[in-house]
């Protein structure tokens, strides 16, 4: 087994790096140091597996994540950030690797905090974090 994958993104044509160690997702993005290491070990002569998302991912785009609420929620998601500053250095987290995992404790933690400030429904909760 080498030390990465390449794979599609759930839904998407989209090629996205895995780290097998730890199933961590590495954003293509120039600064980013498990990035630059990736790209030293390619360097080495080294070749990624080749993997598929499970049809039921867990972890999906982060544009897909948001999709999964109303404008309604969002616009209340919005309003609570301005109140809580967790909600948008969740956000930014994610927005660094564009990838959510529904089944993280940091993700479930951010989706009680709306669910406690009133921008969600704990019915809804359930059904956004539903693979």
């Amino acid at each position: 087994m080498a030390l990465y994958t390449r794979t599609l993104a759930h839904g998407t044509s989209a090629e996205v790096i895995v780290r097998n160690a730890d199933g961590a997702f590495i954003p293509e993005v120039a600064g980013n140091i498990d990035y630059i290491f990736y790209l030293a070990w390619l360097a080495l002569g080294n070749t990624p597996d080749v993997g598929v998302i499970p049809s039921n991912p867990t972890v999906i785009p982060l544009s897909d994540f948001w999709a999964r609420f109303t404008s309604a929620e969002q616009t209340n998601i919005q309003n609570t950030a301005v109140l809580n500053g967790s909600i948008p250095t969740q956000l930014a987290f994610w927005g660094a690797s564009n990838m959510v995992d529904l089944t993280a404790a940091s993700t479930v933690t951010w989706m009680n905090t709306l669910v406690s400030s009133l921008a969600i429904t704990s019915a809804r909760r359930t059904t956004i974090l539903t693979p």
